[in-house]
């Protein structure tokens, strides 16, 4: 039973040191610091020296879609855990308000790179470096409008310090012309009874 407690005691004390070392600051300062505002904690440290940083921007495809593409850049020694993770680490995951108008999945480039987990046995999917996350977000209106995206997941170094990624972007998407609007729709109106037609007459060759 001591030996447990004992154990229990010194894990966080690891993990700070660990925090502490990847800042390449001496442990007390790092869970000390003491300045004029107080006391902060490792924590604290790692608001300014955030291992992943995000940004976002929009590109009209035609009036009524508009594609919205997340940057990813990941510091070096550090990994994210890509959308389809099967391993344990926490996978990305891309929420908004505005889901029914967004396509559901978001294209990630580059591929995952898979590495095994001797210890775990598993095998996990990491992005490190520079990663970019595509979709489409549909155009109701006429009117500019703000896109939301909250994002999470978990980001590591190799040695096993990991720490939770919580992260909300907004994207502004311009407002366009009625007449652009309306042309983008009828346009997309023919498409779908060209495909309509081709189908229906693809079906009846194959009679």
């Amino acid at each position: 039973m001591k030996k447990i407690l004992f154990i229990l005691f010194l894990l966080p004390l690891v993990v700070m040191a660990q925090f502490s070392a990847s800042l390449g600051e001496p442990i007390g300062e790092s869970f000390m610091g003491a300045n004029a505002d107080g006391l902060h904690g490792p924590f604290d440290k790692l608001r300014d020296h955030a291992p992943v940083t995000w940004s976002a921007e929009s590109r009209e495809i035609n009036a009524s879609k508009v594609e919205i593409s997340l940057k990813a850049n990941i510091l070096e020694g550090w990994h994210l855990y890509s959308q389809h993770q099967n391993g344990t680490g926490l996978p990305l995951e891309f929420v908004t308000p505005h889901s029914s108008l967004l396509t559901p999945n978001w294209i990630e480039t580059p591929t995952y790179t898979e590495v095994f987990e001797p210890i775990l046995k598993t095998t996990e999917r990491y992005l490190a470096g520079e990663a970019i996350f595509t979709t489409t977000v549909s155009r109701l209106s006429t009117d500019s409008f703000t896109v939301v995206i909250n994002i999470s997941g978990q980001a590591c170094q190799d040695n096993g310090m990991c720490v939770p990624i919580e992260e909300t972007v907004t994207v502004q998407v311009p407002a366009t012309s009625a007449e652009m609007l309306a042309a983008s729709a009828e346009n997309s109106e023919e498409n779908l009874l060209w495909f309509f037609l081709l189908a229906f007459g693809g079906g009846l060759l194959g009679i």
